[in-house]
């Protein structure tokens, strides 16, 4: 047997794909290496879903096993698979709500760990001035925000799951739109309306604040000038939310 073919036989038993290991290597030894790899894997999907763990219960244990033996035995980059969690939830049919709360989570999780920076917007003394001055420029969004629409009150699922308390389905299958993000106090989520969401999707591609003006204006069908006055007002709390930012840092190269 080639040493390629070993390795991946020796993957495919630590993943439980395989039952028995190459006859070349001790059974005892990898069983042992097994149980850490799974014991890893579970660690860190715990750290990452707290509240998905809570809400899945007794069935946590057999899912993460599940999940770990459909891992692909090319990728072994820990951090990297777990982002795969929800859509293996969803692949095996568990309910909407679930999948939404673990995204969620994971999504808090990657917002927090993401390697970038920016410059918010101080507007200080300065305030109405500078405000001005930015509105010149090319929008800036915060490098960090993920926008996304759920079925259910996800908030408000992770709360009650942490806090051990029963979930009513019924009372939380309200459509929610967030902005998750990462401020100089942490990973935030703020729930959006349908104004707020139009203004934020508009933001993201638009070449000037003029051009995102007139199109919340064409989209909700008012005049530009009544549509500037709640835009505008909106705009100034983005920045002091640091939706928007002054300017995103880049690391170079010295």
């Amino acid at each position: 047997m080639q040493l390629a073919d070993v390795q991946t036989s020796i993957v495919d038993f630590l993943t439980g794909k395989k039952e028995q290991p190459p006859d070349s290597v001790s059974q005892k030894g990898l069983e042992l290496y097994k149980s850490l790899v799974f014991s890893e894997y579970q660690s860190l999907l715990e750290s990452i879903y707290p509240g998905t763990q809570s809400a899945l219960a007794q069935r946590w244990d057999e899912i993460c096993l599940d999940f770990v033996r459909e891992l692909p035995n090319t990728d072994f980059n820990m951090n990297r698979s777990a982002k795969g969690f929800s859509r293996f939830l969803e692949h095996f049919c568990h309910p909407t709500w679930i999948i939404e709360l673990s995204e969620y989570e994971y999504l808090l999780h990657s917002v927090a760990e993401r390697d970038v920076s920016f410059i918010p917007l101080a507007l200080g003394e300065r305030g109405d001035e500078l405000f001005l001055e930015v509105l010149g420029e090319r929008p800036c969004v915060n490098p960090t925000l993920e926008a996304v629409d759920y079925q259910n009150d996800t908030p408000a699922l992770l709360s009650s799951a942490l806090n051990d308390d029963e979930i009513e389905l019924g009372s939380n299958e309200k459509r929610t739109r967030l902005a998750i993000f990462r401020d100089n106090r942490g990973v935030r989520s703020l729930e959006l309306n349908d104004v707020s969401w139009q203004l934020l999707a508009t933001l993201q591609t638009a070449e000037s604040f003029r051009a995102v003006i007139s199109n919340v204006a064409l989209k909700f069908d008012q005049p530009v000038e009544f549509a500037a006055i709640p835009v505008l007002k909106e705009l100034r709390r983005y920045f002091a939310e640091e939706l928007l930012v002054r300017s995103i840092q880049t690391n170079s190269l010295t």
